[in-house]
This record gives structure tokens, C-alpha cells and sequence, in this order.
């Protein structure tokens, strides 16, 4: 048995599921992207306005903090100050000479015939160069003492005792860490003695090791 179909739609009545899907699914996305700015653009407003107002707060609090952080900072560099004096004052420390001790182990090894009537020091700056497996140190420098004595011997034995008393610096132990040199530079009869007797006038320099400023 055959079956007849009639259509009584006009063209224009007919509906295409389709073609309606797909504009709408273009309307949506059309849609959905103008809210995704819109949305994107009233974000940006509200982050931007969140910014300016935490910047300003941010500006108060460092207009209200900033006098304290200056003067933290300026006794920051007042400290650095001070402990870089007070280092340097070390090193002046460390390289000094305790002159009273010295001049007192210096009397104890004074013989009796022999009269000190001269003492003089002389100071001097030099500059020591680093070992040669660290060139690339720069020198310290160091003080340098000098000391000059002048005296005169009575007796036979003057010269004897003149040249013991420079054995004596050179070797003694109270001497060892601080002489490096000693010298004779002067040793001639005593001028003006009476008739018979005998003496000598000597002049000793001595010179100090050179005491790092470290």
C-alpha cells in the first residue's frame, strides 16, 4: 500500500534545526565574549581604583615612617664610623710600645760603671709587602722605632763592658721580641780624664722589629 506525503508549510514556514543552532551558537559566543570584556574592562576599573587607594596608603605610611628611617640610618653610618675608628685604633694599639717597660729592662741590664746621659727615639712609618704567594694583598703598614743611647764608661775594663752591654741587648731575652738591630757607633776615650785614669764615651742605636698596624 503506497503512502502520500502532503506538505502544507510554505517555503518561508520551515524551520531548519541546523541552521538555527548555528546562529545561535554565534549569538552566544558573540555574547559571551562582549561579557568577558565587559567583565575584564570593570575588573581592571576596580583593580586600578584598589591600587590607588593601597598607594595611597602606602604614601601615608611612609611619610609617617620615613623620619625614623632616617635617623636608623644615620646611626647606622654613625655605628660604621665608630667601629671603623675603633678598629683603626686598634691597630695603632697593637703596634705601640709599652716605653716604660723597655726603658726598665733597659736599666736592669745597665752595668754599673756605665752612665746612660743620652736617650733619644726616633718613629718611623714603612710600608711591609705581602708574601709573594699573595701579591695581589696590599702592603701593611707598620711602625718603626729607633733608639739612640749615649753614655760613658769608666775603667780599665770600659770597652769590655761596652761590648758586653751591646751582647747583652742583642741576645737577652727581655729584648728578643722587641730589638731587631743594635749598632756601636761611637766608641772613643773619654774626653777631659785626669792623668791615669781611663773611660770610654760610646753611642749604641738600636732599632725595633717593625710592629705591623694589624
Amino acid at each position: 500500500m503506497s503512502k502520500l506525503r502532503v506538505e502544507f508549510l510554505e517555503e518561508s514556514e520551515r524551520r531548519y534545526p541546523g541552521r538555527m543552532t548555528q546562529l545561535f551558537l554565534f549569538r552566544a559566543i558573540g555574547l559571551a565574549i562582549i561579557a568577558i570584556v565587559v567583565l575584564s574592562l570593570a575588573g581592571m576599573v576596580l583593580h586600578v581604583r584598589a591600587m590607588k587607594v593601597a598607594l595611597k596608603r602606602t604614601r601615608a605610611a611612609y611619610h609617617r615612617i620615613d623620619p625614623h628611617y632616617q635617623d636608623v640610618r644615620a646611626m647606622q653610618e654613625a655605628l660604621a664610623d665608630n667601629k671603623k675608628l675603633i678598629e683603626e685604633l686598634k691597630t695603632w694599639q697593637n703596634s705601640r710600645v709599652s716605653w716604660h717597660e723597655v726603658l726598665l729592662q733597659f736599666a736592669r741590664v745597665v752595668p754599673a760603671q756605665m752612665q746612660i746621659d743620652r736617650i733619644n727615639v726616633r718613629e718611623t712609618f714603612i710600608m711591609i709587602p705581602p708574601p709573594k704567594w699573595q701579591k695581589d694583598l696590599p702592603p701593611t703598614p707598620a711602625r718603626l722605632y729607633k733608639m739612640g743611647l749615649g753614655g760613658r764608661v769608666r775603667g780599665d775594663m770600659a770597652d769590655a763592658i761596652v761590648v758586653s752591654f751591646i751582647r747583652t741587648l742583642r741576645t737577652g731575652e727581655a729584648f728578643k721580641e722587641f730589638l731587631d738591630t743594635v749598632k756601636l757607633q761611637r766608641l772613643q776615650r773619654a774626653p777631659g780624664l785626669p792623668p791615669g785614669q781611663e773611660g770610654r764615651v760610646f753611642a749604641v742605636e738600636v732599632a725595633s722589629v717593625p710592629r705591623k698596624m694589624e
